[in-house]
């Protein structure tokens, strides 16, 4: 009789678990810990930058987003997570938190749908790499790789990606917290890079580095080569500016305070682009 009940504990336990009851996932963000690398795609070319999880204010975290080598610039909104880290909820920054979208979502199966903004999407396939757990949909980036859900890490298209006009494509490039957490397998990338050494013209070339960044108005390159076609000065809206430059600096002084891009033409036609802040004071 005794047997009979320990097997049927151990039947209803197993069932228990079977069925997801119980299961819990890796923790996406943690205050002051947690940074995702997210790459982004727009007109003048294409960036990494970085999203932070900052203060905890009750169940929320606080999602700053701002270019990787300067202070956080933009609240992009507060992210929730469940209490098994299986479901994620984004707020954008301005709105109430009854308008907390899904953003993430670990108890998906193969054939069920989920809704990426307006578009329905449907799930491929489940799998596990590295112990963590990858729901993937039928639906493509623009980085050749489709639409994943990863645990630990989040969507592979940012917990923001449809939050800020500012970050578009996004792509979550690593994930740190405190040391570095995932790396995208993704071929166009090189560790937290985009990959740029599968192209041997480009090995020689892609080697300026602009600075200071922020910058009161004079940058500097460095490494300038004379192979270098044109530099063209653009403002976050895509607006460009005519700004005669020197073979090793360039003057921003006139321009007002705020983001641009820096985008170097080379005489093969490759192209490159840095993002800096002029900041005055």
């Amino acid at each position: 009789m005794r047997i009979n009940k320990l097997f049927l504990l151990i039947y209803f336990l197993g069932l228990f678990f079977y069925k997801g009851f119980g299961q819990t996932y890796q923790k996406v963000a943690i205050p002051d810990k947690t940074t995702w690398l997210v790459a982004q795609e727009q007109l003048f070319g294409r960036f990494i930058d970085t999203l932070y999880a900052k203060n905890q204010i009750d169940d929320q975290i606080e999602i700053w987003f701002g270019c990787s080598d300067l202070d956080e610039q933009i609240l992009m909104g507060m992210l929730r997570e469940s209490e098994d880290y299986s479901k994620l909820w984004f707020t954008p920054n301005g709105t109430s938190k009854n308008e907390e979208l899904l953003v993430f979502d670990l108890t998906l199966e193969k054939g069920d749908t989920f809704y990426l903004g307006s578009t329905l999407t449907t799930v491929d396939t489940v799998f596990y790499r590295d112990n963590l757990k990858y729901i993937e949909f039928d639906i493509s980036t623009i980085w050749d790789e489709n639409l994943r859900f990863i645990e630990g890490v989040g969507p592979n298209i940012s917990v923001a990606w449809m939050v800020h006009p500012g970050i578009q494509e996004p792509y979550v490039v690593c994930k740190y917290d405190d040391a570095l957490f995932y790396v995208t397998e993704n071929p166009i990338f090189i560790d937290c890079s985009i990959n740029t050494t599968n192209s041997e013209e480009m090995d020689n070339y892609y080697e300026i580095k602009i600075y200071p960044n922020p910058t009161t108005g004079l940058i500097k390159f460095q490494n300038h080569s004379y192979s270098v076609k044109e530099i063209l000065v653009y403002d976050t809206t895509g607006r460009q500016f005519f700004i005669e430059n020197k073979i090793d600096e360039m003057d921003l002084s006139h321009l007002p305070d705020g983001f641009y891009l820096i985008k170097i033409i080379w005489i093969n036609g490759i192209t490159e682009t840095h993002k800096i802040l002029k900041n005055s004071f």
